[in-house]
C-alpha cells in the first residue's frame, strides 16, 4: 500500500511556487531509499524537469544502473493530468508492493515532461484552455506580430470553449458547416441532404477577430491554429514538417531535447512507456511497413509484432480496455525511440470511457491494419483481403489524407506507394480514382473545401497532438463540438453523444458537469452566438475517484512487463584437453527471458550493442576462434550464442570469458584449463 505518511512530507518539503509533482517528487526521494533523482534538463521558461529513478540501490548483486530497465514519461500534453498523476502514484506502488522486482529492475519516471504549460493551467486567474503543447511564441498568420489574436473567455464563465454561429453574415467569413443534431440539440453534426438537413451553424474556437484581418483567435494561445509546439510531434521520425504544432525542427524545444539527450544516455532501456492522449497498444502500429526507400519502418518491424501482440496481451489483462484514441507516430516520442533508439516503446491514455472497458476476457487481437480510430466493445470488423485492410479503414484514411496540410499528404503518399500495386489499386478504385491516378494530383485538382479567410480546420484525426478532441479521435479538433466538415466521419456525432451520457451519469453521481450548456453571447463583430461545449480536459481525464485504480492497473501492466525482460545467462562450459598445453573450450549464453535480447529494429538501428562473448586471453593465445563473438539477437525463451576457442595455456590454469549481454549486467565465467566431464 502507498506510504500513509506521504501528505506530510510533502507539506514539510513544499516550496511556494512548486508544482504539485515537485513537491510531491522531492518528498518521495526524502522518503524513500528506493529514490534517487534523475536530472533532465530544463524547460523554455527554466523550470527544471525531473526524473527519478526507483530500485533497491541497497542490493549491490547488479548495480543498478546495470539492471534492465522501463521509462516511464509523462506529461508531454500537460492537459492530460491523469497521466502527470498516475505516473506519481506508479512510483509509490512500486515502492509499497515491488521490492522484490527492484532487486533486478531500474524504473525512471518522468511525470511531467511539459512543466511550464502545466503550471499554466494551474493558474487560477487564468481561464481553462484546450492547450497541452509548449508555450512559444508564434506568428500563424504571417502578418510579423506574435500572439495577438488568442481565443479568449468573452463570457467569463472561467473556460474558453466553443461558439456556435446561426447563419453567419456572408462578410464575417464564416460558412455555416453543421446543422443541430435531430437527437440531442446540444450537439452540432454534418446535414444529410437525404434527410432533408441543410447546414446553419459555424463553429469556432471563442473570442474575437482582436487584429481585425477576417480571422478568429488564429494567433495565440488556444487558438483555431494551434500554436506552441506539440512535443509528441517534435522528435526526429518521420518529422511532419509545416505542420501545425511540429516546430520549426526537431527537437527545437527545450523539452524535447533534453529527453531526446537523456535517453541516449541510458544504458540498458528495455522498454518505453508514455503516458498521454494517445493509444499504440490497442491501435498497434502496422507491421512490416516502410518508407519508398525501404529503410525507415512506418509502424514496427515484422520480427517485434509478437513482442508488441505481448505487451497489448498484459496491457488488456491488466486494464481491461477495449477501445482508445489512437495517434500518429510521426514526431512523436514513441515512434522516435522505436526506430533511432531501437527499443519497445508505447502509449497509453491510462484512462478511456467507462464504455470502452471490457467486462469480458479480452477479445482476440485486432488484425493488422485495424489501428485508426477508436476501437469499441462491439466491432465487428469486416473481412478484408489477405494482407490488406479493411475497407473501413481505407475510407478512414482517405478521410485523413484529404484533411492533411501538403506536407502530412507527402508523408502519407510515401506509406501508400510503400503498398503492393494490388493494394494501391483497391485504395484507388474505393477512393473513386482511376487506375494508376495519384491520389495527390486527385487532391489538388478539387476545389478548397474551406474559405480562404478562415485559418485550417485543423489535422486530421489522430494527428496534431495537444489540442482539442472530439470523441475519442486521438486530438487535434475543436474542444465542444464536432470537428470541422474536413475530418467528419460516421461515428462522430455518436461519439459525442457517449461522452455527454458519461457526463449526465457523472453529474448524477455529484461531480460537476464537464459540459458548458449553451448559452447566447452578444459578440461586438458576430452579433448573436451561443457558447458552450465540453470543458478542456475532460475527454481525457477522469474523476479524481479513478485515480488509485488507474494507478493499480499501470502498475500491474509495467511489473507484468518488465517480468518478462531478457535475461541472458551463460551456461557452465565445457573444456577438452587435444594435447599438452592445448584446450578446446566451449561457452554458451541462453536468453531465459520471455523476450528477445533486444527488438528486430535494433538490428537496423544499432543503437545498442551485441550480446558478446569475450575470450580474456592475448591474441596470440587463440589458436582458433574470434576472441569475441558477437550476437545481434537471441530470441525469447531460449535463443542463445554459442562461443568456441582452441587455445594454449598451462593445465590446471584459469582463463575468463566475459559475458557482455545487449541488455542487463556484465558478468565473468572463470574456465580452469582440465579435462571436464562429458
Amino acid at each position: 500500500m502507498p506510504n500513509p505518511l506521504l501528505p506530510i512530507v510533502v507539506s514539510l518539503l513544499a516550496q511556494p511556487g512548486e508544482l504539485p509533482f515537485e513537491a510531491r517528487l522531492k518528498a518521495l526521494e526524502a522518503a524513500s531509499p528506493f529514490i534517487a533523482a534523475a536530472p533532465i534538463g530544463q524547460s523554455r521558461q527554466g523550470r527544471v524537469i525531473r526524473g527519478i529513478w526507483v530500485t533497491d540501490f541497497a542490493d549491490k548483486t547488479i548495480a543498478p544502473s546495470d539492471r534492465p530497465t522501463l521509462i516511464l514519461i509523462a506529461g508531454l500534453d500537460a492537459r492530460h493530468t491523469v497521466g502527470v498523476e498516475t505516473a506519481l502514484n506508479v512510483a509509490d506502488r512500486l515502492i509499497a508492493d515491488h521490492k522484490d522486482l527492484l532487486k533486478s529492475v531500474r524504473f525512471g519516471i518522468v511525470p511531467c515532461a511539459n512543466p511550464d504549460t502545466f503550471a499554466r493551467h494551474l493558474d487560477p486567474a487564468k481561464p481553462r484552455v484546450d492547450f497541452g503543447r509548449t508555450i512559444v511564441p508564434g506568428d500563424a498568420d504571417g502578418d510579423r506580430r506574435t500572439d495577438e489574436d488568442p481565443a479568449e473567455d468573452l463570457n467569463g464563465d472561467g473556460v474558453i470553449s466553443m461558439m456556435r454561429v446561426k447563419n453567419p453574415h456572408p462578410r464575417s467569413g464564416l460558412r455555416a458547416e453543421f446543422c443541430l443534431d435531430p437527437d440531442n440539440s446540444r450537439l452540432l453534426k454534418r446535414p444529410d441532404p437525404a434527410k432533408g438537413q441543410r447546414a446553419e451553424y459555424a463553429l469556432l474556437i471563442e473570442g474575437i477577430d482582436n487584429d481585425g484581418d477576417g480571422k478568429f483567435n488564429e494567433d495565440g494561445l488556444g487558438g483555431a491554429a494551434g500554436g506552441g509546439v506539440d512535443l509528441n510531434m517534435n522528435f526526429p521520425y518521420r518529422w511532419p514538417e509545416f505542420s501545425d504544432g511540429a516546430g520549426p525542427y526537431p527537437l527545437s524545444e527545450p523539452e524535447s531535447l533534453a529527453l531526446a539527450q537523456w535517453l541516449l544516455d541510458q544504458p540498458n532501456i528495455a522498454a518505453i512507456v508514455v503516458f498521454g492522449p494517445g493509444d499504440t497498444i490497442l491501435n498497434q502500429p502496422p507491421a512490416g511497413r516502410f518508407d519508398q526507400n525501404g529503410s525507415l519502418t512506418l509502424g514496427i518491424e515484422n520480427g517485434d509484432k509478437a513482442a508488441y501482440d505481448e505487451i497489448a496481451r498484459l496491457f488488456k489483462e491488466a486494464t481491461r480496455m477495449s477501445g482508445a484514441p489512437g495517434m500518429d507516430l510521426a514526431g512523436s516520442l514513441p515512434g522516435w525511440a522505436y526506430s533511432n533508439l531501437g527499443t519497445l516503446a508505447v502509449s497509453t491514455p491510462v484512462w478511456v470511457r467507462p464504455d470502452l472497458i471490457s467486462r469480458d476476457t479480452p477479445r482476440p487481437e485486432r488484425r493488422e491494419g485495424e489501428t485508426r480510430g477508436e476501437a469499441g466493445p462491439g466491432d465487428r470488423p469486416e473481412a478484408a483481403p489477405a494482407g490488406g485492410l479493411p475497407e473501413s479503414d481505407i475510407r478512414a484514411r482517405i478521410a485523413s489524407f484529404m484533411a492533411a496540410s501538403p506536407a502530412e499528404r507527402e508523408r502519407m503518399m510515401q506509406e501508400f506507394n510503400s503498398l503492393p500495386p494490388e493494394e494501391q489499386e483497391r485504395i484507388r478504385s474505393i477512393a473513386g480514382l482511376a487506375p494508376g491516378q495519384s491520389p495527390m494530383r486527385a487532391v489538388e485538382q478539387m476545389p478548397a473545401s474551406q474559405p480562404a479567410t478562415q485559418p485550417p480546420a485543423g489535422p486530421p484525426p489522430g494527428r496534431g497532438r495537444g489540442r482539442g478532441q472530439a470523441g475519442g479521435g486521438g486530438g487535434g479538433r475543436p474542444a465542444g463540438g464536432p470537428p470541422p466538415a474536413s475530418e467528419t466521419r460516421a461515428e462522430d456525432a455518436g461519439e459525442e453523444a457517449k461522452w455527454l451520457a458519461y457526463n449526465q451519469e457523472q453529474v448524477k453521481a455529484g461531480a460537476a458537469s464537464g459540459f458548458v450548456e449553451w448559452s447566447p453571447f452578444q459578440h461586438p463583430q458576430l452579433g448573436e452566438v451561443e457558447i458552450g461545449g465540453f470543458i478542456p480536459g475532460f475527454k481525457i481525464n477522469p474523476p479524481a475517484s479513478e485515480l488509485p485504480r488507474l494507478a493499480d492497473e499501470q502498475v500491474k501492466f509495467i511489473t507484468s512487463l518488465a517480468a518478462k525482460f531478457p535475461r541472458i545467462e551463460a551456461k557452465p562450459p565445457t573444456v577438452e584437453r587435444l594435447g599438452p598445453g592445448l584446450y578446446r573450450v566451449t561457452v554458451r549464453a541462453v536468453n531465459e527471458g520471455a523476450m528477445a535480447s533486444m527488438p528486430e529494429v535494433n538490428t537496423k538501428a544499432r543503437q545498442g550493442l551485441p550480446t558478446m562473448l569475450t575470450l580474456d586471453v592475448p591474441v596470440t593465445r587463440i589458436v582458433s576462434g574470434e576472441k569475441i563473438v558477437r550476437a545481434w539477437l537471441l530470441p525469447a525463451s531460449g535463443g542463445q550464442v554459442q562461443a568456441e576457442w582452441i587455445l594454449t595455456g598451462q593445465d590446471g590454469s584459469t582463463v575468463n570469458i566475459l559475458v557482455n549481454p545487449s541488455i542487463g549486467a556484465r558478468s565473468t565465467v572463470r574456465v580452469e584449463l582440465k579435462e571436464t566431464a562429458p
